[in-house]
């Protein structure tokens, strides 16, 4: 009955969606962005007609010449965004501060990867960093051309809040090298990492992980070495490490909220190096010295 009724609704005020749709945006922004929030949160059906129409004009408005005017008088919103994403695209500079965000299939459709792509073929190894990527979006067609070739894949300083389990799918077995630090990565789903089964090095330093799941470097059992330092972990359990048991030789810990090396690591017969400290208290230390 909901369903039908949000029907109903929806085609009985279409004829204002279709007004708010075709309004002129270049000299009415304001209006523009008023009527969008009004007719997506009432016309949920519709919403991505609007965000198509708010798409179009952000691209007509990033070429004007008063641009920046336009953007400081706009409130935060969809079209503000997309102002913003446009105009970086176009010029490679931000229009302001504010912190923007991309996925690499919109780097790779700009065009923006191109030599590292290139450069990549030659050293195998490709170099994603400092990209403001957001998301893995688009892995897939970047390394498609350069398939079985990279053995070092650098995703560090980037804005990954979450790994997904089907964001390393494909042309990812041969790498050895994973560098996901300084990202803003919440949470890794269950499986996100199976397809690295060569992985002989994984860093995920200077993220926000508060936990790991269970197996989750359970097919990586050529991982030698693992940075897990610098994220607010509380504890590991022992089927945080499935997997790891005759391979792991170095791992760190360093300014997580783990205070003590789990006991259960003892019997990892190659693990030799373990780092477990707060850098604040080891330079309160030499300071005393």
């Amino acid at each position: 009955m909901k369903i039908k009724k949000l029907l109903i609704f929806n085609i009985t005020f279409f004829p204002f969606i279709l007004l708010a749709t075709n309004i002129p945006t270049i000299q009415k922004t304001d209006d523009y962005y008023w009527m969008y929030g009004i007719s997506t949160a009432v016309f949920p059906t519709i919403a991505y007609y609007n965000m198509k129409s708010i798409e179009n004009s952000a691209k007509e408005i990033a070429k004007q010449n008063n641009v920046k005017k336009i953007f400081k008088k706009l409130p935060e919103s969809p079209l503000k965004m997309q102002i913003r994403r446009q105009y970086y695209l176009l010029k490679g500079a931000a229009i302001d501060n504010v912190e923007i965000s991309f996925s690499i299939r919109e780097l790779f459709n700009a065009g923006r990867l191109k030599n590292r792509v290139s450069k990549a073929s030659q050293t195998k190894k490709l170099d994603l960093s400092n990209l403001k990527i957001s998301n893995l979006n688009g892995l897939f067609e970047v390394l498609g051309q350069i398939k079985g070739t990279i053995k070092d894949l650098n995703l560090s300083h980037n804005l990954i809040n979450i790994v997904y389990n089907n964001d390393f799918k494909f042309y990812l077995s041969q790498i050895k090298t994973l560098n996901l630090s300084y990202n803003k990565i919440l949470s890794l789903q269950s499986g996100s990492l199976d397809e690295l089964i060569n992985l002989t090095f994984l860093d995920l330093s200077h993220n926000q992980l508060e936990f790991l799941p269970f197996g989750i470097f359970a097919l990586l059992t050529n991982l030698n070495k693992l940075d897990l330092s610098d994220n607010p972990l509380e504890y590991l359990k022992p089927e945080n490490f499935i997997g790891l048991k005759d391979s792991l030789r170095f791992l760190n810990l360093a300014d997580t909220k783990i205070k003590k090396i789990p006991s259960y690591l003892k019997e990892f017969p190659k693990l030799k190096n373990i780092l477990v400290y707060k850098r604040k208290e080891l330079k309160k230390r030499k300071r005393r010295t």
